[in-house]
């Protein structure tokens, strides 16, 4: 029995084979691959388009934080405070660069803003508790961690006794060694403590991505 149901299937099959015309069915696949290589272009040219405008924020933002760096360290030689708006008045008027953030062994250097905004942190690293840098105190500073060589994405690579250093607006600079690594949750606020005993610290925040918890570095002035 199956097999003669099989068999009708075969026939009926060949059948409808023969009554399809050979030219036809080419136009047919032709004109569908057709459209799907027109959709792929699109799908490239956008996709192209949006990596490049995502670059080239990404460079605005990092040529933004070398001018606003350059001429903070320009303009405290003469004892002046520097503001953002004499570089970029883009939401960034009275947003005071408050000093300089430099690691050499992850190659970066940052001014750092005295506020703290999503706007800004696309800029460069912000405080985000405590007092002006180099001064009795926790200076937390928050940095956006983009999985990649910016701002604070390595600071995970960082040990003990690694050196950070911080120049105010005084054109000081000074020294911060490294002597706790931690992660804790977001909800967690011990880091920002300012129960420093007299020592001058610093305390760089940025998240981890993969685990949703909150990269502490904590350094002391020796």
């Amino acid at each position: 029995m199956n097999q003669i149901i099989f068999n009708s299937y075969k026939d009926n099959l060949k059948n409808d084979m023969k009554n399809i015309d050979p030219i036809k069915y080419r136009h047919k696949h032709k004109f569908f691959f057709k459209i799907l290589f027109i959709l792929s272009i699109f799908l490239f040219l956008f996709l192209l388009f949006f990596y490049s405008f995502y670059r080239y924020n990404l460079n605005r933002e990092a040529s933004l934080s070398n001018k606003l760096k350059d001429t903070f360290k320009i303009t405290t030689l003469y004892g002046s405070s520097y503001t953002a708006s004499k570089i970029n008045n883009n939401n960034l008027s009275d947003n005071s660069i408050i000093g300089i953030i430099k690691i050499e062994k992850l190659n970066i250097e940052y001014p750092i803003f005295n506020s703290f905004s999503d706007e800004l942190l696309k800029i460069a690293p912000c405080k985000f508790h405590g007092p002006l840098p180099n001064q009795i105190g926790n200076l937390c500073i928050a940095g956006h961690n983009y999985d990649n060589n910016k701002f604070f994405s390595k600071i995970h690579t960082l040990s003990k006794d690694d050196v950070i250093l911080i120049t105010d607006l005084n054109n000081k600079t000074l020294k911060y060694y490294i002597y706790e690594i931690s992660e804790v949750s977001t909800s967690n606020i011990s880091p920002i403590n300012q129960l420093t005993n007299g020592e001058k610290e610093i305390t760089l925040i940025t998240c981890n991505n993969k685990t949703d918890t909150r990269l502490i570095i904590k350094a002391l002035n020796k």
